[in-house]
This record gives C-alpha cells, sequence and structure tokens, in this order.
C-alpha cells in the first residue's frame, strides 16, 4: 500500500502543555494540548495502529473532510501534522462533554421542550450542511455529540466514518446501537437517510438517557411522532431529507398559529358583533395611509394570516407586483409609517420537491415591514423568544445586544450559532445591510431577515477597503480585529425592515 501523506504536513506545532483525555476511541489516543496561548484538541493513532496504512488512510480522510467544513455546529478541524510521537490531527478545544456525560449530569435538562427543541433543530442544521456537501457522518453516537458548557449548544465531531464522493471506499465501521438498519447489514446502498436514522436514537437519547426504542411513546409532541419516522426500519418510510423534517416542524407550527389566530379572530368577530348591537353606524372605509400602523401590528400579522384576513382588516392592496407571473404575486398596504408586504406563491413552486398538493393553491411565503418615518413598532413572535421593540429606531447594534453575544474570530455567538459578517459578492455602489437568520437564532419555526440602510464602506480603513475589493469580498482573508472593524461600523445601522416567512433566501452584506 502507499504511505499515508501526513509527513507532509505542517510543521509540528510547539506544545507547552498537554494532558490526555479519557474519551479516546478503540484506535485512537486522545489529549488536551496548549499551543500558542490557546487550548486545542489532538488525535492521534494508538501506538498498534501508527504505523498501518489503512488507519493512517482513514485519518488523512477524516481532516481532508473536516478542514473543508465550517460550521457552528461541527468540530472546527486546524490541522493534521507528525511529530516524534507519530500522526495527529489538531482539532478546536471544546469546553463540555459527551451528550451521555451531559444527560447523566443533568437527566431533566432535555425534559424542558425549548432546551429539546435546541438541542434538535442544531443537529437539523450541522447535518443539513454535510449533506448539502454530500458528506454522510454515519457514525452519530452519544459519544460523538459534545454539549459545551456555555450555552449547552451542540458540536459534532469525530468525521472517522464519514463518506463523501471521494473517500467511497475507506467508510467503514459503526456503532450498532446507533447505526441504521441497512448499516449493520452492511448494504452498500447508504444514503443520507442512514444518518436521519442515527439522528432519530439520538433525540430519544437525550430525553430517555437510552437507545430503548419502547420509550419512543415518552417523548412530547411534535417531537415523538418525528422520532418514530426517523427510526423506521425500512428506509423507503423514513424522512427523505433534513429539509423534510424541518418541513414537518414549519406544519405543526404551521397548525399551532392558525389555531391561535382562529380562536383570536373569533373573539374579535363576536366583540364586534356585540358593538355593532349596541353602537348601529354605517360602516365606513377606512383610509390607512394617513393612519400610523398599530403598535403591535408585527404580532397581530403572521405568514400564515391569509389575504382575505389582511384585507378585512386594512383594505384592498394599494399595489400589487406579479412580475408577468400568474402564480407569484406581491401585495403592499401603506400605513404613514409602514409598509406591509405579502410575497403568495403557487405551493408547488414554493416546494419543488414535496409531493404535489392543490397544484394552483396560492399560499404565503413570507411577510415584510417595510419602517417609513418615524415608525416605533415592536416585533413580538407568540410562538418563541424572538423579540424587537423601537423599530423604527432601532440600531443592528441593538438587536445584536440583545440576541447575540462573545465576539470571537469576527463573528457573534448566539448560544452557539455564530452570526457571520460576511461580505459576499462585494459591490462598492450598493447600501443595503441585510442579516439572515434560520430557524434557531433565536426564532425555531421559520426564518428572518433584518435590513438596515447605510454603506459603510467608506467608514472602514483605506487598506481594508482596498483588500476587500481585491479579494471580491471574501472575509475570510480577515484578520480579527478587521471583522471588529466592520462589525463596529455596522452595529451602527439603523434596522429600516424585517422580513418572516418559512423559504426566505439566505443574504448577506452585499
Amino acid at each position: 500500500m502507499e504511505n499515508s501523506s501526513f509527513g507532509e504536513a505542517t510543521d509540528k506545532p510547539i506544545i507547552t502543555n498537554i494532558q490526555q483525555l479519557n474519551n479516546g476511541g478503540a484506535t485512537s489516543d486522545t489529549y488536551k494540548v496548549f499551543i500558542n496561548e490557546k487550548w486545542n484538541f489532538l488525535k492521534r493513532p494508538k501506538k498498534e495502529f501508527a504505523s498501518h496504512p489503512h488507519y493512517l488512510k482513514a485519518f488523512e480522510k477524516e481532516y481532508e473532510i473536516g478542514s473543508s467544513l465550517k460550521h457552528p455546529n461541527i468540530v472546527n478541524y486546524i490541522e493534521k501534522g507528525v511529530d516524534n510521537e507519530g500522526f495527529y490531527i489538531l482539532t478546536e478545544y471544546i469546553d463540555g462533554g459527551t451528550l451521555k456525560d451531559f444527560v447523566d449530569e443533568n437527566p431533566d435538562y432535555f425534559h424542558n421542550k425549548k432546551n429539546l427543541r435546541k438541542f434538535i433543530f442544531q443537529l437539523l442544521s450541522a447535518l443539513d450542511y454535510l449533506h448539502e456537501r454530500q458528506i454522510l457522518h454515519l457514525d452519530l453516537k452519544p459519544d460523538n455529540i459534545l454539549i459545551t458548557r456555555i450555552g449547552h449548544d451542540v458540536k459534532i465531531v469525530d468525521l472517522g466514518f464519514a463518506y463523501n464522493d471521494s473517500h467511497q471506499y475507506l467508510t467503514v465501521g459503526k456503532s450498532e446501537k446507533y447505526a441504521a438498519p441497512e448499516q449493520i447489514e452492511n448494504n452498500n446502498d447508504i444514503d443520507q437517510r442512514a444518518d436521519i436514522y442515527s439522528l432519530g436514537i439520538l433525540v430519544l437519547f437525550a430525553y430517555t438517557r437510552t437507545h430503548n426504542k419502547q420509550l419512543i411513546d415518552k417523548l412530547p409532541n411534535p417531537y415523538k411522532n418525528c422520532v418514530k419516522k426517523c427510526l423506521e426500519v425500512d428506509k423507503e418510510n423514513r424522512f427523505d431529507s433534513i429539509s423534510s423534517i424541518r418541513d414537518y416542524f414549519s406544519q405543526k407550527s404551521r397548525q399551532k398559529k392558525i389555531l391561535f389566530s382562529s380562536i383570536t379572530l373569533l373573539m374579535l368577530i363576536i366583540l364586534g358583533l356585540a358593538v355593532q348591537l349596541a353602537i348601529p353606524k354605517k360602516a365606513t372605509v377606512l383610509d390607512i395611509s394617513e393612519m400610523d400602523a398599530p403598535h403591535d401590528i408585527m404580532q397581530k400579522v403572521t405568514t400564515d394570516t391569509s389575504l382575505d384576513y389582511i384585507k378585512q382588516q386594512f383594505g384592498e392592496p394599494k399595489e400589487i407586483d406579479s412580475y408577468n407571473d400568474p402564480k407569484r404575486f406581491i401585495y403592499h398596504w401603506y400605513f404613514k409609517n409602514l409598509k406591509l408586504s405579502l410575497r403568495e406563491m403557487c405551493h408547488n413552486d414554493l416546494h419543488p420537491y414535496s409531493p404535489p398538493i392543490e397544484p394552483d393553491k396560492m399560499i404565503n411565503a413570507e411577510i415584510t415591514y417595510e419602517l417609513m418615518g418615524d415608525a416605533d413598532l415592536i416585533y413580538d413572535d407568540i410562538f418563541s423568544n424572538f423579540e424587537l421593540s423601537n423599530l423604527g429606531k432601532a440600531t443592528i447594534g441593538d438587536y445584536i445586544d440583545k440576541y447575540f453575544y462573545k465576539l470571537e474570530d469576527g463573528s457573534i455567538h448566539y448560544g452557539g450559532d455564530k452570526l457571520y459578517i460576511n461580505v459576499g459578492r462585494y459591490r462598492e455602489n450598493t447600501n443595503s445591510f441585510k442579516i439572515f437568520m434560520n430557524g434557531s437564532a433565536p426564532t425555531n419555526y421559520q426564518d428572518y431577515i433584518l435590513c438596515a440602510e447605510g454603506w459603510f464602506l467608506t467608514d472602514l480603513d483605506k487598506s481594508l477597503q482596498d483588500k476587500l475589493i481585491k479579494s471580491e469580498g471574501d472575509v475570510s482573508i480577515l484578520n480579527r480585529s478587521e471583522r471588529q472593524q466592520i462589525l463596529d461600523v455596522v452595529r451602527k445601522l439603523k434596522i429600516t425592515s424585517i422580513s418572516s416567512g418559512s423559504n426566505l433566501e439566505e443574504f448577506y452584506i452585499y
């Protein structure tokens, strides 16, 4: 066999403190090492495997796959190399413990539905990221899921059994208690549904502290039925993708919101009838263009509110954009201090890969609130923790201060989720800045976009301006202080609009 290329790696690091850990695998030893004033995690083959070409190639594969990834819920691979002790892989050190250790020490933590929901959605985010890159983990188990000490966030580790298109034949091994039936049977026809099976076991373990499938009914709804579908023996009966699991939770959330809206609407109708009976008068047409929007309009109007309902509340839209497409419409209502827009699409255009459901049915895809004048409104999401007040006067910094903390390498953390200052597709002549938040930061069932106006380029150092232009917006070349400089300027931008929906595209500074 050919020798591994580990010997061609970077120069060996200078280690000033090393502590052996007891969580190494069957073929590896692991250490906590202090290098360049920070702790890292070092992993190397056990001595009996240190010269075995197959295991060295497996280590090479793990590093090659891991070093290409950057996700807040996947451990960050730093370097590979060889020193006097042999080959090693260096990753970031996670201050925390395994999922197994965490539930042993905190047996009731995941009985809180909010904590369980966060755990599930962080796993979904990480697996979706892997699967989009044609990578399967194939060894998801409690020992390979770390829970951070601060924030109790998920970190997936150990890509030793991972599969991708370039390393198909180096993917061996499994953990039978958590592996899908097709893995145990050594079936070559393995796809993303194997990880989905293991995801179901992990959720069951987090809640019950065991992998015993007889305890599935102890899980609360809607997680119980989700886990049951993940754990179908026949993979054809499981969820076929991570996005289909997200759709499942979105549907459950919509049903809950529709029920709440229906009850609220019924109460309003009863109240309205009582008022009409008490004070008979002729109805008048409301001209909202001379009115300020209700202070809590964003709480009352959601992406699941129908077009007819908004018409009943605020009259016919002032403008309708169709873009010459009979299956896509945007309706606009203008208040004195707010522009309300509803984007409506054909169901099958919004979800092209889902089974056809009423081909011509139009559904709401996005609500946008564009602040004008001296708006002073509140966004209060009654189904999660997301609330922004004083909209119309608030800045991006106000949002960051409320929901994010701990600057690290130019990123901002929300309990482990990162808001990356990303300057992709750089253009000098635009002045828009948009923040995209997925369903876990800080909401848990739909996406949000915050928009701000005011281009910040001229407020940056000339050297940083030139660097951004030359790199065409690739912020990976920026150092910590340069990212901090961008962040300091962005914090001052005033929020001008907020959008919410279940199918928003990811935005960036551009």
